[in-house]
C-alpha cells in the first residue's frame, strides 16, 4: 500500500533523520533513495525559513507524543518549491514510547497557485494592474487594526481625481483615455514605496494608502503627485496635459475605513472647487 499509493509518505526518527520515503514522494521531488534516506529532513525537504518551526514541531512530537496536520513548502532536488498539505502521526514502540513521525502528504501546489491567481484577479484592477477598491478597503482595514508595533501611528489616505480627463476621452477616444489611466497608475507607483498601496477606485479616481503617515509626509506626497501629473503624457495623438486634485485624510487605529475614504473624498472636492474658482477669477 505504501509503495503504490499516490500519497507522499515520509518517516523520520525523532532527530529528523529520514527512515523511509515512498515512491510517490521520490517521483515528485526527483530524489533517489540514497539522496534522502539516512539524511536529515532539514537538509533535504524542509525550506530554510521553515527550519526552526520544523525542528520545534519534531521536538514537540517527541515530548508530547502528538502531531497534527500542517501545510508547508518542500524542496525538490533542484531547489524548486512544492506546496504540501501533511498529516503527521507519532509512531510508538511496543512500550508506547514515541520513536518516529510519519508524514503523509498531498501535493497542493497547483491548487494554491490557482487560488493565488484567482485572488490576485479579484483584487486587481483589470486596466491598470493596480489594486482595486476591494483590495484597498482590505488594506485600509488592516492598517487601522490595533497593533503594538504601530501604536499611535496615523494612517494617511490620498484621494486623487484627474482634472480634464473627460475632455481627453471626448476628444481622443477611450483607447487614448485608457492608455492615459495606465500611465497615471505607473507614475503613482513610481512615487510610492511599500508598504504604501496604490489603487484605482474607478473611472479616473485613485487612492493611495500610507501607513505610519504624518501631516508633513502626506503633504509632501500630495505635492509630488500634483507636480508629476502636470508633466505631459505622451500618446498616439501627441502630448496631453491634465491635472489632478488631491484630497488627504489622516486616520487613527480603530477608525472606520469607509469614513476615512469619504473624508479624503470631501477634501478632494474642496481642493477641486477651490481650483475651479481660481481659474474663473483668472478668466
Amino acid at each position: 500500500m505504501v509503495a503504490s499509493t499516490t500519497a507522499l509518505i515520509c518517516v523520520v526518527d525523532l532527530q529528523g533523520r529520514v527512515l523511509s520515503a515512498n515512491p510517490a514522494l521520490l517521483d515528485l521531488t526527483g530524489y533517489e533513495p540514497r539522496d534522502i534516506v539516512g539524511r536529515l529532513i532539514f537538509d533535504t525537504l524542509v525550506i530554510p525559513e521553515d527550519l526552526v518551526p520544523a525542528q520545534a514541531s519534531l521536538r514537540q512530537a517527541a515530548l508530547v507524543g502528538t502531531a497534527g496536520q500542517v501545510e508547508a513548502d518542500w524542496l525538490d532536488r533542484h531547489g524548486g518549491r512544492l506546496r504540501i498539505h501533511m498529516h503527521s502521526s507519532v509512531l510508538r514502540d511496543q512500550d508506547g514510547e514515541p520513536r518516529a513521525v510519519a508524514y503523509v502528504g498531498t501535493d497542493v501546489t497547483q491548487q494554491r497557485q490557482l487560488q493565488t491567481e484567482l485572488r490576485e484577479r479579484a483584487e486587481t484592477d483589470a486596466l491598470t494592474g493596480l489594486r482595486n477598491r476591494a483590495a484597498m478597503l482590505s488594506a485600509l482595514q488592516t492598517a487601522l487594526l490595533p497593533s503594538p508595533a504601530h501604536r499611535g501611528d496615523q494612517v494617511g489616505l490620498l484621494f486623487c481625481d484627474l482634472d480634464g480627463f473627460k475632455k481627453v476621452n471626448d476628444r481622443h477616444g477611450h483607447l487614448v483615455g485608457d492608455a492615459l489611466l495606465i500611465d497615471v497608475g505607473r507614475r503613482l507607483l513610481a512615487l510610492t514605496r511599500p508598504p504604501q498601496v496604490v489603487s484605482r477606485l474607478g473611472g479616473d479616481e485613485f487612492l493611495i494608502l500610507t501607513p505610519a503617515a504624518t501631516p508633513t509626509s502626506i503633504t509632501q506626497l500630495s505635492d509630488a503627485i500634483e507636480r508629476d501629473m502636470r508633466r505631459p503624457f505622451r500618446t498616439r495623438h501627441g502630448a496631453i496635459t491634465i491635472g489632478v486634485s488631491v484630497g488627504a485624510a489622516l486616520g487613527h487605529v480603530g477608525d472606520d475605513p469607509t469614513q476615512l475614504i469619504e473624508q479624503a473624498d470631501r477634501h478632494m472636492y474642496g481642493v477641486k472647487t477651490t481650483a475651479r474658482a481660481r481659474t474663473l477669477r483668472a478668466v
